[in-house]
């Protein structure tokens, strides 16, 4: 009897063992996955940037194959594959787990459906009516009542549920992303980049920074156009045209963090997203801050602007 319970024991010790190592792997391997494919996803981005600067050169072509002899896109193009080459290698690795995990999952419930019915059976035996046999029988309960807590858990269910990811797949959506890319019209894509940048601006941290930012290209503004005054009054033309010509990066830099904010007002998904953030006062105030900041620098900039 003892023996049949060992015998129980170790197997339910090796199944959950390698049950519980094939979890860590697809954990790994779900975040190897993510990074990977979001290096990918970047990468088509600069591809894209960089086919259109060769369009707005002239170069034509609706196909990522009319733009891989120039040397940016070519190395782009290489790290992309670097990384699929990983993706490759990371997927057939999971797919070995996967191929040996897949019997230990039904030897658990194998174990379970034997496990149940040697405990039925020995609770009929006679011997357990009476009280003189089985000493095991408490053992091997509790035994089945930790197999079925585990087969309860996250992890278990993880390994379960598991599917590994056919890399062909991958390549087909590389092949299309990077052909949507290169079709794509310059003002959408640029229009779906700079979504994107404004929503990572709108993140509390980036939008403080960038407060801080905008209130330094004010007073540089400001100071500028005290320049200009000065130097008009003083007939100081070389000062003059110095001081009016300095006033142009600042004031683009003002004009680009407010940019954000325009856009954001008229953006009903970011609107949406900064209504229902839990720092909707803060990141308002932010934007109404750099809102202020280039108001403030036009209307300096708009008294001197014609200053000889």
């Amino acid at each position: 009897m003892a023996k049949q319970y060992e015998e129980f024991a170790k197997t339910i010790k090796e199944a959950m063992k390698a049950l519980a190592s094939a979890a860590e792997e697809y954990d790994k391997d779900q975040r190897f996955l993510g990074q990977t494919t979001g290096v990918i996803q970047e990468g088509v981005k600069e591809v894209g940037l960089r086919v259109q600067e060769l369009k707005d050169r002239g170069n034509t072509g609706t196909d990522i194959k009319d733009f891989a002899d120039d040397a940016e896109v070519k190395t782009m193009l290489a790290s992309i594959n670097g990384y699929m080459d990983g993706l490759k290698k990371e997927l057939a690795h999971a797919a070995e787990v996967h191929k040996k995990t897949t019997p230990m999952v039904k030897l658990a419930y194998d174990t379970k459906t034997a496990l149940a019915k040697e405990i039925k059976d020995r609770k009929k035996a006679l011997s357990t009516k009476l009280g003189t046999g089985n000493k095991s029988l408490p053992d091997m309960e509790k035994l089945l009542a930790d197999l079925e807590k585990y087969m309860g858990t996250s992890e278990f269910a993880r390994v379960e549920a598991f599917v590994p990811e056919p890399y062909a797949q991958h390549e087909k959506d590389l092949a299309r992303k990077l052909g949507e890319t290169v079709k794509m019209a310059k003002e959408k894509r640029l229009s779906s980049e700079q979504k994107e940048l404004d929503q990572q601006a709108l993140n509390l941290r980036n939008l403080v920074k960038n407060v801080s930012i905008a209130n330094k290209m004010r007073d540089e503004v400001l100071g500028l156009c005290a320049a200009v005054a000065k130097a008009s009054q003083s007939g100081d033309q070389k000062g003059l045209v110095t001081a009016k010509a300095a006033i142009a990066a600042p004031l683009k830099e003002l004009g680009r963090l407010a940019g954000i904010g325009e856009r954001a007002l008229k953006d009903d998904w970011i609107l949406g997203g900064i209504k229902a953030s839990k720092d909707k006062s803060k990141i308002e105030a932010g934007l109404h801050s750099i809102a202020q900041a280039k108001l403030v620098a036009s209307k300096e900039v708009a008294k001197v602007v014609g200053l000889r």
